[in-house]
Protein backbone atom coordinates (compact mmCIF):
# COMPACT_ATOMS: atom_id res chain seq x y z
CA UNK A 1 0.00 0.00 0.00
CA UNK A 2 1.05 3.67 -0.54
CA UNK A 3 1.76 4.08 3.08
CA UNK A 4 3.63 0.90 3.80
CA UNK A 5 5.60 1.33 0.66
CA UNK A 6 6.58 5.27 1.86
CA UNK A 7 7.09 4.35 5.75
CA UNK A 8 9.41 1.57 5.37
CA UNK A 9 11.54 3.54 2.87
CA UNK A 10 11.66 6.48 5.36
CA UNK A 11 12.32 3.88 7.85
CA UNK A 12 15.83 4.16 6.69
CA UNK A 13 16.32 6.81 7.91
CA UNK A 14 16.39 5.63 11.78
CA UNK A 15 18.35 2.48 10.34
CA UNK A 16 21.46 4.88 10.05
CA UNK A 17 20.70 6.64 12.70
CA UNK A 18 19.39 4.52 15.71
CA UNK A 19 19.23 7.31 18.38
CA UNK A 20 16.38 9.37 15.84
CA UNK A 21 13.36 9.39 17.40
CA UNK A 22 10.33 7.38 15.59
CA UNK A 23 8.23 10.84 15.11
CA UNK A 24 10.49 12.05 12.74
CA UNK A 25 10.07 9.21 10.56
CA UNK A 26 6.37 9.00 10.78
CA UNK A 27 5.96 12.88 10.34
CA UNK A 28 8.52 13.19 7.36
CA UNK A 29 6.54 9.92 5.72
CA UNK A 30 3.26 11.74 6.54
CA UNK A 31 4.63 15.46 4.58
CA UNK A 32 5.92 12.77 1.26
CA UNK A 33 1.77 10.89 1.55
CA UNK A 34 0.66 14.84 1.81
CA UNK A 35 2.35 15.98 -0.99
CA UNK A 36 1.86 12.91 -3.14
CA UNK A 37 -1.75 13.08 -2.80
CA UNK A 38 -1.40 16.69 -3.77
CA UNK A 39 0.47 16.49 -6.56
CA UNK A 40 -2.55 14.19 -8.21
CA UNK A 41 -4.41 16.70 -9.58
CA UNK A 42 -2.19 17.04 -12.17
CA UNK A 43 -2.45 13.95 -13.63
CA UNK A 44 0.20 11.42 -13.59
CA UNK A 45 1.08 12.04 -17.51
CA UNK A 46 3.40 14.89 -16.88
CA UNK A 47 5.38 13.24 -14.46
CA UNK A 48 5.65 9.99 -15.88
CA UNK A 49 8.69 10.92 -17.53
CA UNK A 50 11.01 10.52 -14.66
CA UNK A 51 9.21 7.19 -13.21
CA UNK A 52 10.81 4.83 -15.75
CA UNK A 53 14.23 5.90 -15.00
CA UNK A 54 13.50 5.76 -11.40
CA UNK A 55 12.37 2.33 -11.81
CA UNK A 56 14.93 1.22 -13.93
CA UNK A 57 17.90 2.82 -11.30
CA UNK A 58 16.07 1.16 -8.61
CA UNK A 59 15.89 -2.37 -10.78
CA UNK A 60 19.53 -1.95 -11.44
CA UNK A 61 20.86 -0.72 -8.30
CA UNK A 62 19.41 -3.38 -5.85
CA UNK A 63 20.89 -6.34 -8.08
CA UNK A 64 24.46 -4.92 -7.62
CA UNK A 65 24.07 -4.31 -4.05
CA UNK A 66 22.60 -7.75 -3.49
CA UNK A 67 25.49 -9.39 -5.64
CA UNK A 68 28.29 -7.67 -3.17
CA UNK A 69 26.70 -9.53 0.15
CA UNK A 70 26.24 -12.92 -1.76
CA UNK A 71 30.16 -12.62 -2.82
CA UNK A 72 31.07 -11.42 0.73
CA UNK A 73 28.68 -13.36 3.25
CA UNK A 74 27.68 -16.68 1.26
CA UNK A 75 28.26 -17.11 -2.55
CA UNK A 76 26.02 -20.72 -2.41
CA UNK A 77 22.97 -18.99 -1.59
CA UNK A 78 22.03 -20.26 -5.08
CA UNK A 79 21.54 -23.52 -4.00
CA UNK A 80 18.43 -22.37 -2.46
CA UNK A 81 16.34 -22.85 -5.88
CA UNK A 82 16.29 -26.51 -5.40
CA UNK A 83 13.08 -27.52 -4.37
CA UNK A 84 14.54 -30.09 -2.12
CA UNK A 85 15.24 -27.42 0.94
CA UNK A 86 11.61 -27.30 1.07
CA UNK A 87 10.97 -31.07 2.28
CA UNK A 88 14.08 -30.21 4.70
CA UNK A 89 12.83 -27.29 5.56
CA UNK A 90 9.89 -28.61 6.88
CA UNK A 91 11.67 -32.02 7.98
CA UNK A 92 13.58 -29.38 10.41
CA UNK A 93 10.92 -26.88 11.23
CA UNK A 94 7.94 -28.58 11.40
CA UNK A 95 5.04 -26.72 13.05
CA UNK A 96 7.28 -23.44 12.72
CA UNK A 97 8.03 -23.80 9.03
CA UNK A 98 4.44 -23.85 8.57
CA UNK A 99 3.93 -20.62 10.41
CA UNK A 100 6.88 -19.03 8.94
CA UNK A 101 5.01 -19.51 5.65
CA UNK A 102 3.12 -16.10 6.30
CA UNK A 103 6.84 -14.68 5.59
CA UNK A 104 6.88 -15.91 1.74
CA UNK A 105 3.82 -13.70 1.17
CA UNK A 106 6.27 -10.74 0.77
CA UNK A 107 8.24 -12.47 -2.03
CA UNK A 108 4.93 -12.73 -4.61
CA UNK A 109 2.91 -9.59 -3.23
CA UNK A 110 3.30 -6.44 -4.88
CA UNK A 111 3.67 -8.80 -8.57
CA UNK A 112 -0.43 -8.56 -9.33
CA UNK A 113 -0.10 -4.69 -8.68
CA UNK A 114 1.41 -4.45 -12.39
CA UNK A 115 -1.52 -5.41 -14.08
CA UNK A 116 -4.03 -2.43 -11.98
CA UNK A 117 -2.63 0.07 -14.11
CA UNK A 118 -3.79 -1.17 -18.14
CA UNK A 119 -4.92 2.42 -18.46
CA UNK A 120 -1.24 3.29 -18.81
CA UNK A 121 0.45 0.09 -20.23
CA UNK A 122 -0.49 -2.41 -22.51
CA UNK A 123 0.18 -5.81 -21.82
CA UNK A 124 3.01 -6.39 -24.11
CA UNK A 125 5.16 -3.52 -22.33
CA UNK A 126 3.95 -5.16 -18.78
CA UNK A 127 4.78 -8.95 -19.90
CA UNK A 128 8.25 -7.51 -21.24
CA UNK A 129 9.68 -5.27 -17.93
CA UNK A 130 8.51 -8.05 -15.74
CA UNK A 131 9.97 -10.77 -17.22
CA UNK A 132 13.22 -9.15 -18.31
CA UNK A 133 14.01 -6.82 -15.26
CA UNK A 134 11.70 -6.98 -12.96
CA UNK A 135 11.20 -10.92 -11.97
CA UNK A 136 15.03 -11.19 -12.34
CA UNK A 137 16.33 -8.15 -10.41
CA UNK A 138 13.57 -9.31 -7.20
CA UNK A 139 15.04 -12.54 -7.26
CA UNK A 140 18.77 -11.41 -7.08
CA UNK A 141 18.14 -8.97 -4.90
CA UNK A 142 16.30 -11.56 -2.37
CA UNK A 143 19.10 -13.73 -2.76
CA UNK A 144 21.58 -11.37 -1.62
CA UNK A 145 19.29 -10.34 1.15
CA UNK A 146 18.97 -13.52 2.23
CA UNK A 147 22.70 -14.58 2.09
CA UNK A 148 23.25 -11.17 4.62
CA UNK A 149 20.72 -12.36 7.04
CA UNK A 150 22.67 -15.75 6.86
CA UNK A 151 25.54 -14.09 8.81
CA UNK A 152 23.81 -11.60 10.61
CA UNK A 153 20.57 -13.24 11.71
CA UNK A 154 19.66 -10.37 14.50
CA UNK A 155 19.40 -7.80 11.45
CA UNK A 156 16.17 -9.64 10.49
CA UNK A 157 13.96 -6.70 11.01
CA UNK A 158 15.70 -4.58 9.08
CA UNK A 159 17.40 -6.55 6.16
CA UNK A 160 17.23 -4.69 3.44
CA UNK A 161 18.69 -1.59 4.48
CA UNK A 162 21.42 -3.40 7.22
CA UNK A 163 23.30 -5.14 3.66
CA UNK A 164 23.29 -1.88 2.00
CA UNK A 165 27.06 -0.60 2.43
CA UNK A 166 27.64 2.41 4.11
CA UNK A 167 29.64 3.83 1.23
CA UNK A 168 26.48 3.92 -0.58
CA UNK A 169 23.97 4.10 1.71
CA UNK A 170 22.06 7.10 1.36
CA UNK A 171 22.25 7.08 -2.07
CA UNK A 172 20.53 3.92 -1.92
CA UNK A 173 18.53 5.24 0.65
CA UNK A 174 17.08 7.77 -2.19
CA UNK A 175 16.40 5.67 -4.73
CA UNK A 176 14.58 3.16 -2.27
CA UNK A 177 12.43 6.50 -1.17
CA UNK A 178 11.99 7.58 -4.84
CA UNK A 179 10.99 4.11 -5.88
CA UNK A 180 7.92 3.80 -3.31
CA UNK A 181 6.82 7.19 -4.32
CA UNK A 182 6.75 5.90 -7.88
CA UNK A 183 4.97 2.35 -6.53
CA UNK A 184 2.49 4.56 -4.63
CA UNK A 185 1.55 6.55 -7.57
CA UNK A 186 0.90 3.26 -9.49
CA UNK A 187 -1.30 1.76 -6.94
CA UNK A 188 -3.35 5.31 -6.00
CA UNK A 189 -3.96 5.11 -9.69
CA UNK A 190 -5.25 2.22 -9.79
CA UNK A 191 -7.87 3.01 -7.18
CA UNK A 192 -8.62 5.45 -9.64
CA UNK A 193 -9.44 3.17 -11.92
CA UNK A 194 -11.14 0.65 -9.76
CA UNK A 195 -13.38 3.26 -8.54
CA UNK A 196 -14.40 4.26 -12.58
CA UNK A 197 -14.79 0.94 -12.79
CA UNK A 198 -16.96 0.04 -10.21
CA UNK A 199 -19.29 3.53 -10.36
CA UNK A 200 -19.98 2.44 -14.02
CA UNK A 201 -21.25 -0.75 -13.19
CA UNK A 202 -23.57 1.06 -10.57
CA UNK A 203 -21.24 -0.64 -7.17
CA UNK A 204 -20.65 2.20 -5.91
CA UNK A 205 -22.23 6.19 -5.21
CA UNK A 206 -21.33 9.06 -8.04
CA UNK A 207 -17.81 10.78 -7.93
CA UNK A 208 -16.00 13.73 -10.09
CA UNK A 209 -13.96 11.96 -12.63
CA UNK A 210 -11.40 14.38 -14.09
CA UNK A 211 -10.09 12.81 -17.16
CA UNK A 212 -5.89 14.04 -17.09
CA UNK A 213 -5.11 12.59 -20.63
CA UNK A 214 -5.88 13.56 -24.02
CA UNK A 215 -4.53 10.34 -25.33
CA UNK A 216 -5.26 7.69 -22.57
CA UNK A 217 -8.89 7.08 -21.42
CA UNK A 218 -7.26 5.45 -18.28
CA UNK A 219 -5.53 8.04 -17.16
CA UNK A 220 -8.21 9.62 -14.39
CA UNK A 221 -8.48 11.58 -11.36
CA UNK A 222 -11.17 11.71 -8.61
CA UNK A 223 -10.52 14.68 -5.98
CA UNK A 224 -12.86 13.28 -3.66
CA UNK A 225 -11.24 9.78 -3.58
CA UNK A 226 -8.16 11.26 -3.39
CA UNK A 227 -8.20 13.40 -0.36
CA UNK A 228 -10.43 10.65 1.42
CA UNK A 229 -7.24 8.02 0.28
CA UNK A 230 -5.05 11.02 1.94
CA UNK A 231 -6.49 11.48 5.20
CA UNK A 232 -7.45 7.11 5.76
CA UNK A 233 -3.52 7.06 4.95
CA UNK A 234 -2.23 9.51 7.63
CA UNK A 235 -5.26 8.19 10.05
CA UNK A 236 -3.41 4.56 9.50
CA UNK A 237 0.24 5.98 9.73
CA UNK A 238 -0.05 7.93 13.04
CA UNK A 239 -1.77 4.91 14.41
CA UNK A 240 0.58 2.21 13.41
CA UNK A 241 3.62 4.47 12.71
CA UNK A 242 5.42 0.95 12.30
CA UNK A 243 5.57 -0.51 8.91
CA UNK A 244 5.56 -4.12 10.20
CA UNK A 245 2.60 -3.34 11.87
CA UNK A 246 1.01 -2.00 8.82
CA UNK A 247 1.82 -4.98 6.89
CA UNK A 248 0.10 -7.45 9.52
CA UNK A 249 -3.27 -4.72 9.03
CA UNK A 250 -2.82 -3.79 5.53
CA UNK A 251 -1.35 -7.09 4.16
CA UNK A 252 -4.65 -8.24 3.23
CA UNK A 253 -5.43 -6.15 -0.03
CA UNK A 254 -3.87 -6.82 -3.80
CA UNK A 255 -4.91 -6.61 -6.95
CA UNK A 256 -6.00 -10.12 -8.73
CA UNK A 257 -5.01 -9.38 -12.47
CA UNK A 258 -7.51 -12.13 -13.72
CA UNK A 259 -10.54 -9.82 -12.60
CA UNK A 260 -11.24 -7.31 -15.05
CA UNK A 261 -14.71 -5.01 -15.65
CA UNK A 262 -15.65 -6.78 -18.65
CA UNK A 263 -15.51 -10.55 -16.82
CA UNK A 264 -17.20 -8.62 -13.83
CA UNK A 265 -19.93 -7.75 -16.46
CA UNK A 266 -20.62 -11.35 -17.32
CA UNK A 267 -20.43 -12.37 -13.92
CA UNK A 268 -23.31 -10.41 -12.93
CA UNK A 269 -25.85 -12.37 -14.42
CA UNK A 270 -24.60 -15.75 -11.90
CA UNK A 271 -26.87 -13.40 -8.91
CA UNK A 272 -25.69 -16.70 -6.83
CA UNK A 273 -22.09 -15.29 -6.65
CA UNK A 274 -22.97 -11.79 -6.58
CA UNK A 275 -21.35 -11.27 -3.16
CA UNK A 276 -18.58 -13.34 -4.21
CA UNK A 277 -17.93 -10.72 -6.69
CA UNK A 278 -18.73 -7.80 -4.37
CA UNK A 279 -15.59 -8.60 -1.81
CA UNK A 280 -13.52 -9.10 -5.12
CA UNK A 281 -14.54 -5.44 -6.04
CA UNK A 282 -13.71 -4.23 -2.57
CA UNK A 283 -10.29 -5.93 -1.99
CA UNK A 284 -9.87 -4.00 -5.07
CA UNK A 285 -10.54 -1.03 -3.98
CA UNK A 286 -8.08 -0.63 -1.20
CA UNK A 287 -5.07 -2.03 -3.10
CA UNK A 288 -2.41 -2.51 -0.54
CA UNK A 289 1.16 -3.66 -0.53
CA UNK A 290 2.73 -5.58 2.76
CA UNK A 291 4.61 -7.74 4.13
CA UNK A 292 2.71 -10.69 5.53
CA UNK A 293 -1.46 -10.62 5.29
CA UNK A 294 -4.53 -12.81 5.37
CA UNK A 295 -6.45 -11.11 2.03
CA UNK A 296 -3.48 -11.79 -0.48
CA UNK A 297 -4.07 -15.53 0.25
CA UNK A 298 -7.81 -14.39 0.49
CA UNK A 299 -7.58 -12.79 -3.37
CA UNK A 300 -5.65 -15.85 -4.56
CA UNK A 301 -8.02 -17.82 -3.07
CA UNK A 302 -11.21 -15.83 -4.92
CA UNK A 303 -9.09 -15.36 -7.47
CA UNK A 304 -9.28 -19.42 -8.01
CA UNK A 305 -12.81 -19.57 -7.36
CA UNK A 306 -13.52 -17.08 -9.66
CA UNK A 307 -11.60 -18.27 -12.90
CA UNK A 308 -12.50 -22.24 -12.23
CA UNK A 309 -16.47 -20.93 -12.39
CA UNK A 310 -15.36 -18.59 -16.06
CA UNK A 311 -13.85 -21.97 -17.21
CA UNK A 312 -16.87 -23.96 -16.54
CA UNK A 313 -19.81 -21.46 -17.34
CA UNK A 314 -18.10 -19.32 -20.13
CA UNK A 315 -15.13 -21.00 -22.04
CA UNK A 316 -17.06 -24.00 -21.28
CA UNK A 317 -14.30 -26.10 -20.15
CA UNK A 318 -14.60 -30.24 -19.41
CA UNK A 319 -15.32 -30.26 -15.76
CA UNK A 320 -12.76 -33.22 -15.89
CA UNK A 321 -10.11 -30.23 -16.45
CA UNK A 322 -11.43 -27.09 -13.88
CA UNK A 323 -11.22 -30.07 -11.39
CA UNK A 324 -7.07 -30.49 -11.45
CA UNK A 325 -6.77 -27.26 -11.77
CA UNK A 326 -9.11 -25.68 -9.24
CA UNK A 327 -7.83 -28.63 -6.52
CA UNK A 328 -4.03 -27.92 -7.78
CA UNK A 329 -4.37 -23.99 -6.57
CA UNK A 330 -7.07 -24.55 -4.10
CA UNK A 331 -4.60 -26.57 -2.09
CA UNK A 332 -1.52 -24.16 -2.48
CA UNK A 333 -3.31 -21.19 -1.75
CA UNK A 334 -5.46 -22.93 0.99
CA UNK A 335 -2.02 -23.70 2.91
CA UNK A 336 -1.13 -20.61 3.03
CA UNK A 337 -4.33 -19.52 4.46
CA UNK A 338 -3.99 -21.30 7.27
CA UNK A 339 -0.83 -20.14 8.07
CA UNK A 340 -1.04 -16.94 7.77
CA UNK A 341 -4.58 -16.18 9.50
CA UNK A 342 -2.77 -16.16 12.84
CA UNK A 343 -2.09 -12.14 11.79
CA UNK A 344 -5.29 -10.96 12.19
CA UNK A 345 -5.07 -10.40 16.06
CA UNK A 346 -1.64 -8.67 15.05
CA UNK A 347 -3.83 -5.60 13.06
CA UNK A 348 -5.37 -7.69 10.14
CA UNK A 349 -8.83 -6.92 11.79
CA UNK A 350 -8.94 -3.12 11.03
CA UNK A 351 -8.93 -4.21 6.71
CA UNK A 352 -11.84 -6.50 7.06
CA UNK A 353 -13.76 -4.28 9.41
CA UNK A 354 -13.49 -1.50 6.37
CA UNK A 355 -13.97 -4.21 4.09
CA UNK A 356 -17.56 -5.13 6.17
CA UNK A 357 -18.60 -1.34 5.06
CA UNK A 358 -17.36 -0.78 2.03
CA UNK A 359 -19.34 -4.10 1.17
CA UNK A 360 -22.34 -3.01 2.76
CA UNK A 361 -22.48 0.31 0.64
CA UNK A 362 -21.40 -1.38 -2.16
CA UNK A 363 -24.24 -4.54 -1.65
CA UNK A 364 -26.88 -2.00 -1.28
CA UNK A 365 -26.12 0.92 -3.44
CA UNK A 366 -25.82 -2.27 -6.64
CA UNK A 367 -28.72 -3.40 -5.16
CA UNK A 368 -31.10 -0.09 -4.96
CA UNK A 369 -29.87 0.88 -8.42
CA UNK A 370 -30.85 -2.91 -9.77
CA UNK A 371 -34.51 -2.24 -8.02
CA UNK A 372 -35.29 1.04 -9.36
CA UNK A 373 -33.68 -0.38 -12.94
CA UNK A 374 -36.88 -3.24 -12.45
CA UNK A 375 -39.19 -0.71 -11.51
CA UNK A 376 -39.12 1.81 -14.08
CA UNK A 377 -38.47 -1.26 -16.81
CA UNK A 378 -41.98 -2.79 -14.96
CA UNK A 379 -43.98 0.50 -15.47
CA UNK A 380 -42.34 2.65 -18.01
CA UNK A 381 -45.22 4.33 -19.63
CA UNK A 382 -46.27 2.75 -23.30
CA UNK A 383 -47.17 5.01 -26.78
CA UNK A 384 -50.47 4.70 -26.13
CA UNK A 385 -50.41 5.91 -22.09
CA UNK A 386 -48.30 8.70 -23.18
CA UNK A 387 -50.67 10.01 -25.65
CA UNK A 388 -53.66 9.83 -22.74
CA UNK A 389 -51.20 11.64 -20.97
CA UNK A 390 -50.13 14.71 -23.68
CA UNK A 391 -54.08 14.72 -24.54
CA UNK A 392 -54.69 15.69 -20.94
CA UNK A 393 -52.12 18.04 -21.07
CA UNK A 394 -52.55 19.09 -24.16
CA UNK A 395 -54.42 22.02 -23.30
CA UNK A 396 -52.18 24.11 -21.15
CA UNK A 397 -48.80 23.51 -23.96
CA UNK A 398 -46.77 26.64 -22.64
CA UNK A 399 -43.66 28.22 -24.79
CA UNK A 400 -40.09 26.35 -24.85
CA UNK A 401 -38.31 23.40 -25.12
CA UNK A 402 -38.26 20.97 -22.12
CA UNK A 403 -35.27 18.41 -21.84
CA UNK A 404 -36.55 15.34 -20.00
CA UNK A 405 -33.68 13.59 -19.02
CA UNK A 406 -34.04 9.55 -18.36
CA UNK A 407 -31.59 6.20 -18.43
CA UNK A 408 -34.48 4.45 -20.28
CA UNK A 409 -33.40 4.14 -23.88
CA UNK A 410 -36.21 2.24 -25.09
CA UNK A 411 -39.74 3.60 -23.85
CA UNK A 412 -41.11 6.42 -21.21
CA UNK A 413 -39.72 6.28 -17.41
CA UNK A 414 -42.98 6.23 -15.16
CA UNK A 415 -42.29 9.51 -13.57
CA UNK A 416 -43.50 11.28 -16.51
CA UNK A 417 -46.69 10.28 -15.89
CA UNK A 418 -46.48 11.84 -12.79
CA UNK A 419 -45.07 14.94 -13.90
CA UNK A 420 -48.25 15.77 -16.57
CA UNK A 421 -50.82 14.36 -13.75
CA UNK A 422 -49.51 17.11 -11.24
CA UNK A 423 -48.03 20.00 -13.23
CA UNK A 424 -51.06 19.42 -16.20
CA UNK A 425 -48.79 21.19 -18.39
CA UNK A 426 -46.41 20.70 -20.73
CA UNK A 427 -43.57 22.83 -23.34
CA UNK A 428 -44.88 22.74 -26.43
CA UNK A 429 -41.44 20.74 -27.36
CA UNK A 430 -40.98 18.05 -24.77
CA UNK A 431 -37.91 15.95 -25.54
CA UNK A 432 -36.73 12.65 -23.62
CA UNK A 433 -32.78 12.88 -23.38
CA UNK A 434 -30.60 10.23 -22.20
CA UNK A 435 -26.72 10.51 -22.29
CA UNK A 436 -23.90 8.05 -23.37
CA UNK A 437 -20.81 8.54 -22.11
CA UNK A 438 -18.32 7.00 -25.30
CA UNK A 439 -14.99 5.47 -24.99
CA UNK A 440 -13.28 7.95 -27.01
CA UNK A 441 -11.38 10.64 -26.30
CA UNK A 442 -14.28 13.52 -28.10
CA UNK A 443 -17.53 12.70 -29.90
CA UNK A 444 -17.68 14.95 -33.23
CA UNK A 445 -20.42 17.47 -33.23
CA UNK A 446 -22.23 16.02 -36.26
CA UNK A 447 -21.67 12.32 -34.74
CA UNK A 448 -23.39 13.98 -30.75
CA UNK A 449 -26.79 13.50 -31.09
CA UNK A 450 -29.26 10.74 -31.73
CA UNK A 451 -32.99 11.95 -32.59
CA UNK A 452 -36.38 10.81 -33.87
CA UNK A 453 -40.13 11.59 -32.86
CA UNK A 454 -41.60 9.28 -30.33
CA UNK A 455 -45.03 9.68 -32.54
CA UNK A 456 -46.37 12.68 -31.51
CA UNK A 457 -46.37 16.50 -32.08
CA UNK A 458 -43.85 18.04 -30.35
CA UNK A 459 -42.30 14.89 -28.55
CA UNK A 460 -39.29 13.71 -29.69
CA UNK A 461 -36.51 11.21 -28.41
CA UNK A 462 -32.64 12.19 -28.36
CA UNK A 463 -28.87 10.58 -27.39
CA UNK A 464 -26.25 12.92 -26.52
CA UNK A 465 -23.27 10.81 -26.44
CA UNK A 466 -19.87 12.16 -25.17
CA UNK A 467 -16.60 11.01 -25.15
CA UNK A 468 -14.39 11.28 -21.75
CA UNK A 469 -12.93 14.38 -22.83
CA UNK A 470 -15.90 16.14 -24.10
CA UNK A 471 -17.48 18.53 -21.50
CA UNK A 472 -20.87 18.44 -21.01
CA UNK A 473 -22.13 21.80 -20.50
CA UNK A 474 -25.30 23.39 -20.29
CA UNK A 475 -24.22 26.74 -19.22
CA UNK A 476 -24.04 28.42 -22.61
CA UNK A 477 -26.66 27.79 -25.82
CA UNK A 478 -24.44 25.29 -27.38
CA UNK A 479 -25.91 22.39 -26.72
CA UNK A 480 -29.39 23.61 -27.03
CA UNK A 481 -28.13 25.05 -30.60
CA UNK A 482 -26.80 21.37 -31.49
CA UNK A 483 -29.88 19.99 -30.76
CA UNK A 484 -32.00 22.45 -32.75
CA UNK A 485 -29.69 21.78 -35.28
CA UNK A 486 -29.46 18.31 -36.09
CA UNK A 487 -33.34 17.69 -35.14
CA UNK A 488 -34.30 20.35 -37.93
CA UNK A 489 -31.75 18.58 -40.38
CA UNK A 490 -33.48 15.07 -39.26
CA UNK A 491 -37.24 16.44 -39.85
CA UNK A 492 -36.26 18.24 -43.36
CA UNK A 493 -34.28 15.13 -44.94
CA UNK A 494 -36.14 13.02 -46.78
CA UNK A 495 -34.41 10.48 -46.75
CA UNK A 496 -32.02 9.74 -43.55
CA UNK A 497 -28.20 7.72 -44.50
CA UNK A 498 -27.48 6.76 -41.04
CA UNK A 499 -30.62 5.35 -40.50
CA UNK A 500 -29.61 1.65 -39.80
CA UNK A 501 -27.55 2.92 -36.87
CA UNK A 502 -30.78 4.60 -35.20
CA UNK A 503 -32.87 2.37 -32.54
CA UNK A 504 -36.05 1.13 -33.89
CA UNK A 505 -37.86 3.47 -30.98
CA UNK A 506 -35.90 6.54 -32.28
CA UNK A 507 -37.54 6.20 -36.10
CA UNK A 508 -39.90 8.47 -37.16
CA UNK A 509 -43.23 8.59 -39.40
CA UNK A 510 -42.93 10.65 -42.63
CA UNK A 511 -45.12 13.61 -42.83
CA UNK A 512 -46.34 16.53 -45.51
CA UNK A 513 -43.39 18.85 -46.40
CA UNK A 514 -45.82 21.21 -45.14
CA UNK A 515 -46.12 19.63 -41.50
CA UNK A 516 -42.42 19.13 -41.80
CA UNK A 517 -41.86 23.19 -42.15
CA UNK A 518 -44.62 23.89 -39.37
CA UNK A 519 -42.26 21.59 -37.11
CA UNK A 520 -39.52 23.07 -38.45
CA UNK A 521 -40.41 26.60 -37.45
CA UNK A 522 -42.43 25.48 -34.01
CA UNK A 523 -39.14 24.03 -32.86
CA UNK A 524 -36.98 27.26 -33.73
CA UNK A 525 -39.48 29.61 -32.13
CA UNK A 526 -39.66 26.92 -29.10
CA UNK A 527 -35.64 27.33 -28.62
CA UNK A 528 -36.10 31.20 -28.58
CA UNK A 529 -38.19 30.91 -25.69
CA UNK A 530 -35.91 28.82 -23.86
CA UNK A 531 -34.68 25.54 -22.45
CA UNK A 532 -36.15 23.86 -19.38
CA UNK A 533 -33.92 21.23 -18.20
CA UNK A 534 -36.03 18.39 -16.16
CA UNK A 535 -34.12 15.60 -13.64
CA UNK A 536 -36.14 13.07 -12.14
CA UNK A 537 -35.57 11.97 -8.46
CA UNK A 538 -37.04 9.02 -7.75
CA UNK A 539 -36.66 7.76 -3.97
CA UNK A 540 -37.37 3.88 -2.78
CA UNK A 541 -39.80 2.81 -0.37
CA UNK A 542 -40.33 -0.38 1.20
CA UNK A 543 -43.44 -1.64 2.91
CA UNK A 544 -43.53 -3.94 5.91
CA UNK A 545 -44.06 -6.72 3.50
CA UNK A 546 -41.16 -6.35 1.79
CA UNK A 547 -37.95 -8.80 3.11
CA UNK A 548 -35.73 -8.07 5.59
CA UNK A 549 -32.58 -7.61 3.04
CA UNK A 550 -34.55 -5.30 0.96
CA UNK A 551 -35.82 -3.17 3.90
CA UNK A 552 -31.75 -2.61 5.39
CA UNK A 553 -30.27 -2.49 2.12
CA UNK A 554 -32.37 -0.70 -0.17
CA UNK A 555 -34.62 1.54 2.42
CA UNK A 556 -32.19 2.16 4.55
CA UNK A 557 -28.53 2.18 3.29
CA UNK A 558 -29.10 3.11 -0.09
CA UNK A 559 -31.77 5.97 0.12
CA UNK A 560 -29.23 7.44 2.76
CA UNK A 561 -26.30 7.06 0.20
CA UNK A 562 -28.68 8.78 -2.54
CA UNK A 563 -29.74 11.27 0.00
CA UNK A 564 -26.04 12.07 0.31
CA UNK A 565 -24.08 11.46 -2.87
CA UNK A 566 -23.27 13.77 -5.97
CA UNK A 567 -26.15 14.92 -7.38
CA UNK A 568 -26.54 14.16 -11.67
CA UNK A 569 -27.13 18.15 -12.15
CA UNK A 570 -23.54 19.03 -11.11
CA UNK A 571 -22.02 16.44 -13.64
CA UNK A 572 -24.31 18.12 -16.26
CA UNK A 573 -23.17 21.77 -15.17
CA UNK A 574 -27.07 22.67 -15.66
CA UNK A 575 -27.90 26.63 -14.98
CA UNK A 576 -30.37 26.69 -11.70
CA UNK A 577 -32.08 29.12 -13.27
CA UNK A 578 -33.35 26.81 -16.26
CA UNK A 579 -33.64 23.37 -13.57
CA UNK A 580 -36.29 21.57 -12.29
CA UNK A 581 -35.83 18.35 -9.87
CA UNK A 582 -39.14 16.43 -9.87
CA UNK A 583 -39.65 13.84 -7.15
CA UNK A 584 -41.69 10.65 -7.43
CA UNK A 585 -41.88 7.87 -4.48
CA UNK A 586 -41.23 3.96 -6.28
CA UNK A 587 -43.35 1.71 -3.98
CA UNK A 588 -41.25 -1.29 -3.72
CA UNK A 589 -43.54 -4.33 -2.47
Amino acid sequence: MTLSAVLSAIEGIQTAAPSLNRAVVVVVSAVILVALFSCQRFGTHRVSSVFSPIMALWLITTPIVAAYNIATFYPGIFRAFSPAHIYYFFKQNKKNAWLMLGGTILCITGAEAMYADMGHFDKRSIQLAFTTMVYPSVLVTYAGQTAYLIKHPQDHREGFFKMVPKKVYWPVFVVATLAAIVASQGLISATFSIIKQSTALHYLPRVKLVHTSENKEGQIYSPEVNYALMVLCLAVVFGFRKSGDIGNAFGECSFPPIVSTRLLQRLRVLHQFQCLLFLVFLILQDDCECGTGVAVVAVMLITTCLISLVMLVIWQTPVVLVIPFFLLFIVVEGTYMSAVVTKVPQGGWLPFAVSLIVTLIMFSWNMGCQTKVHYEMRNKITKEKLGELLAHGGSARVPGICFFYTNLLHGVPPIIGHYVRNVRSLHRVLVFTTIRWMPVRRVLPAERFLVGRVGFSGVYRCVARYGYRDVLQMQNDEFVDQFVATLSAYIMATEQTNITSIPQSLEDNKLSPLAIASEVAELKQAKVDGPVYVLGRSELTVSKNTRMATRIFVGVVYRFLEANCRSEVSTMDIPYAQYLELGMLYDII
